[in-house]
C-alpha cells in the first residue's frame, strides 16, 4: 500500500497536479504526533526521538498533510538507518515583522550509519539504484526522499543533506511559512 502511495504522489508531483492547501495548525502538536508513530520501532532498536523548538513556533500556516507525509519519511528514514543514539528534530523560526510570513527550519539529525559521499547526488533519484538497507534489512520503497524534495519545493522551500559515515546525517528544510493572526499578535506582545 504505501508503494502505491507513493507511487501515486510522485505522478501527481510530476505532472503538476498538486496544489497546496495551506491551512492553520500547531506544528509542534503535529510534529509530536509522527514522533509517537515513530516510537515504536525507535524503542525496538533503542534508539531516542528528540525534539526541539524554539518558543515561538504556536501555528503555522501550510499544507499540513504533505508537510506531516515529509516529516514522517524523514524521521522513518532516520529511524531505519541509526543503529544506536537516536534522532533529534530541531524546529526553529524567523519571523520577519512586517506582515504574516515567516521561515522555518527543521531539522532531522540522526546519529546513523550516515551516507557514503557518492550516494549524495543520487538521494533523490526515485528508484535509485543506489537504494540501501535499514540497520534490520528494512527495505524502502525508494521514493520517499524524491517525494520530500517535490513537496519541500512546491512550497518553495530548500533541502539540504549532510552526512558523514558512521556519524549519521543532517537533513535540514528551509520553509517559507504563513503565520496565522492569532500567532502574530501573540509575537508582537511579547
Amino acid at each position: 500500500l504505501s508503494l502505491v502511495n507513493d507511487i501515486l504522489d510522485l505522478a501527481k508531483l510530476e505532472s503538476d497536479k498538486v496544489d497546496l492547501n495551506s491551512i492553520e495548525f500547531d506544528l509542534k502538536e503535529a510534529l509530536i504526533g509522527i514522533i509517537e508513530l515513530q516510537k515504536f520501532i525507535a524503542s525496538s532498536k533503542g534508539l531516542y526521538l528528540k525534539l526541539n523548538t524554539d518558543a515561538d513556533i504556536i501555528k503555522v500556516m501550510a499544507d499540513k498533510p504533505k508537510l506531516l507525509q515529509v516529516m514522517n519519511n524523514l524521521i522513518s528514514n532516520s529511524v531505519k538507518f541509526t543503529k544506536t543514539g537516536g534522532v533529534q528534530i530541531n524546529v526553529w523560526s524567523k519571523y520577519s515583522g512586517d506582515d504574516n510570513n515567516g521561515n522555518i527550519t527543521i531539522e532531522v539529525k540522526d546519529t546513523g550509519i550516515g551516507i557514503p559521499d557518492e550516494l549524495l547526488p543520487h538521494l533523490f533519484e526515485k528508484f535509485g539504484k543506489h537504494q540501501r538497507r535499514g540497520t534490520n534489512d528494512e527495505k524502502g520503497t525508494g521514493l520517499g526522499m524524491p517525494i520530500v524534495k517535490r513537496f519541500i519545493e512546491l512550497h518553495g522551500g530548500e533541502i539540504d543533506v549532510i552526512s558523514k559515515i558512521n556519524e549519521g546525517t543532517t537533513v535540514t528544510l528551509s520553509l517559507p511559512i504563513a503565520i496565522p493572526e492569532s500567532t502574530l499578535s501573540e509575537l508582537q506582545t511579547v
